[in-house]
């Protein structure tokens, strides 16, 4: 059974706590590193003390890197009759995973988590010499202390990702858990993120386009959240004298480099849906006489922008401009908007709207009981 990757960074919680290795498996691009990210960021914020976090690329790596190299060194020891000597010895320096991001060795930190990303990729060897200090937290001279934990990342067999063999001694000692995409959970993430509101409101649209969790049978460009999020990072920057995406031939080659054609094809389309739908400028200014969309296309992708670009400055003229569109839309833009500013649920515009439409009271958490 597989879950959502949106509730990995409480799930696998236990495993973190207990010190127990876990391997988290899903289709490429869904965002299992990303949401190791955010799970260091909520427990540092839980804690109150910084967790520290090491990652560390098997597929790039070879079996000398997980020992560390080998340099001269020197010992100093006593014999059974309490004499001192020195003698020269080859030692180990400390391997890749033993450094967090930052350049600070993980044992410096209370807490914190080595992420073996792209493991499944590693060859052969380089996974037995992984396996220590997966398994057990280190070899040699080099262990991390109890406080850190380790979490492999993976994908699926069937993935078609340079999967590469497995050992039952490694599966044998570590947890395993399975993930999918899901387009709810993605969408927090993404309003939380700033990603451009033409894109999140296609994913809404296309969630079979966008969440599949499999990958196409002829090899190239595919559309996955993490290639849908690459592609707006791209094509956002390439705007008119208005600010708008330019959506000509060269967007279509850089859609067509990340998405393959099918889906750019779905998405060009959903582009010039834009045209249809009023400016941020015109909702804010005139919220109670601006034209409002007539399809039911152009309205969703209205709500994603006002959802995108709403503060608590500016809420009162989009909860105006909100109740003229059609009554189901309501729920769309305040679960995107205060996935974004929370702050937004205690807003009196968006109370007294709440009370005319109790279909928000589920987003609004009661606020407006």
């Amino acid at each position: 059974m597989a879950m959502f990757i949106s509730d990995m960074p409480q799930i696998i919680l236990p495993y973190i706590e207990a010190n127990e290795p876990v391997q988290i498996a899903s289709p490429p691009g869904v965002g299992k590193s990303e949401s190791i990210d955010q799970l260091i960021e909520w427990l540092t914020e839980r804690d109150g003390f910084e967790w520290g976090i090491s990652k560390c690329f098997i597929a790039a790596l070879s079996p000398v890197d997980m020992y560390g190299f080998l340099v001269p060194g020197t010992r100093k020891y006593h014999d059974w009759e309490g004499n001192e000597h020195s003698t020269r010895v080859s030692e180990f320096t400390m391997p890749p995973y033993m450094i967090s991001v930052d350049g600070r060795p993980m044992n410096a930190f209370k807490r914190g988590i080595v992420v073996y990303e792209e493991w499944d990729k590693g060859d052969p060897d380089t996974k037995k010499a992984s396996a220590e200090p997966i398994l057990k937290g280190g070899m040699g001279q080099h262990q991390l202390h109890p406080g850190i934990s380790r979490v492999v990342l993976v994908n699926r067999s069937e993935d078609r990702s340079g999967t590469t063999k497995n050992f039952d001694f490694i599966i044998n000692r570590r947890g395993e858990l399975n993930f999918i995409a899901s387009m709810p959970g993605w969408l927090k993430w993404a309003m939380n993120r700033g990603i451009h509101p033409l894109f999140t409101s296609f994913a809404e649209r296309y969630p079979n386009v966008v969440f599949t969790n499999t990958v196409p049978d002829i090899q190239g460009p595919f559309v996955t959240p993490r290639s849908l999020v690459k592609c707006q990072n791209v094509v956002k920057r390439r705007t008119d004298a208005a600010g708008e995406i330019l959506v000509d031939e060269i967007m279509t080659e850089i859609a067509n480099g990340y998405l393959g054609n099918g889906a750019t094809a779905q998405l060009i389309a959903w582009l010039k849906v834009k045209t249809e739908t009023p400016s941020w400028h015109d909702i804010i200014t005139k919220p109670d006489q601006v034209e409002i969309p007539h399809r039911a296309d152009a309205c969703l992708m209205s709500c994603h922008e006002c959802a995108h670009h709403v503060d608590m400055k500016t809420i009162r003229q989009v909860v105006i401009y909100m109740r003229r569109l059609p009554k189901e839309f309501a729920m769309t833009f305040a679960q995107a908007a205060v996935d974004r500013l929370p702050r937004l649920i205690i807003d009196r515009a968006m109370i007294d709207w709440s009370k005319e439409n109790r279909s928000l009271l589920n987003v609004l958490g009661g606020a407006s009981a």
